[in-house]
């Protein structure tokens, strides 16, 4: 190990739009409806972390967006 700091976790199989407002998509902005986990865990570089995500659920789909 080189010092680099990993982040570790599953990866969401399936990303969908939460909306399209005339051609304008939720992904774009990064908000999303998520679902099925990875089984395996996987790990990141951390300095490769584009933005912090949070994840919620409403409606009983889980969604994540960019803080």
């Amino acid at each position: 190990m080189d010092g680099q700091v990993l982040l570790i976790g599953k990866r969401f199989l399936i990303c969908e739009n939460l909306y399209d407002f005339s051609g304008l998509r939720s992904t774009a902005l990064g908000n999303e409806v998520v679902n099925t986990l990875s089984g395996a865990l996987e790990s990141w570089p951390m300095n490769s972390a584009i933005s912090i995500r949070r994840g919620e659920t409403h409606n009983g789909k889980n969604w994540i967006y960019e803080n």
